[in-house]
């Protein structure tokens, strides 16, 4: 084993590596390198090289990150272990990336578990809070995107579609409480209740009809357990009786 200055990489960084070496001046074998660059921030390799390659080893970085696992060209490829301060990830790499299927724990007690592109969450995943609040469905770009599941610490629980993060399209909502269950069943648009949709509250009344902005409006039915009143709603009023119809064995009601 040698001390070994190696030719920079294309006049950039300078490269030592202090291990073992085969009859072909290739390192083979135990050794460790040392890259630094311009930036004078130098990244260490551990590991055992196999005619001038290093397919497996621990990789260590100034910020006191490390890694260890499969390494293609210098770089993390396949699977591997990272850690630093904020966050430890268990899974596969492409081009010295997270990529593919993989776990991450963060400091602040938030999981994921599914699939990665480019170092964010993309395709299907589970996403965990530390008060117990979670998201199991699709993402693109580290949000929610496609169809998935949320419950919130309070287990309210939304199941539908998403865009970009909000509820859009098709979906719902339950709001849960030990008084019973409200339940919101229709579309949604950047977030809020919007378009066709059904509201079911915890006292048995039911509406169906229009909805905008998060608000009914337009046509609708409010239906209580005596009579359905047909209307028109405005932002959320009801502005105007069109027709009412008794139930059999209807009451009189307020």
């Amino acid at each position: 084993k040698i001390d070994h200055l190696l030719d920079g990489d294309n006049g950039q960084n300078e490269i030592y590596y202090h291990g073992a070496f085969n009859e072909k001046n290739q390192k083979h074998g135990i050794g460790k390198l040392i890259i630094i660059n311009p930036n004078n921030e130098n990244i260490f390799y551990c590991g055992i090289w196999e005619n001038d390659v290093l397919n497996e080893g621990k990789i260590f970085y100034m910020n006191e990150e490390e890694y260890f696992g499969k390494i293609n060209n210098y770089l993390r490829e396949g699977y591997g272990k990272y850690t630093s301060a904020s966050e430890t990830y268990e899974g596969l790499w492409k081009n010295d990336q997270k990529d593919g299927n993989g776990e991450v724990e963060y400091v602040d007690g938030y999981k994921y578990k599914g699939q990665f592109k480019n170092n964010k969450f993309n395709g299907k995943g589970k996403l965990t809070g530390k008060d117990g609040s979670y998201y199991d469905g699709e993402f693109a770009d580290n949000l929610f995107n496609g169809n998935g599941y949320l419950e919130g610490s309070n287990k309210h629980r939304y199941s539908g579609s998403f865009k970009n993060g909000k509820y859009n399209g098709k979906g719902e909502f339950k709001w849960i409480d030990e008084t019973g269950e409200e339940k919101y069943k229709g579309s949604y648009f950047n977030g809020k209740k919007d378009g066709e949709g059904e509201f079911y509250l915890k006292n048995g009344h039911i509406y169906k009809g229009n909805w905008e902005n998060g608000k009914p409006e337009g046509k609708g039915v409010y239906e209580t357990r005596n009579r359905k009143y047909y209307g028109n709603w405005r932002k959320g009023m009801f502005m105007q009786l069109i027709e009412a119809e008794d139930k059999e064995g209807a009451e009189e009601e307020s």
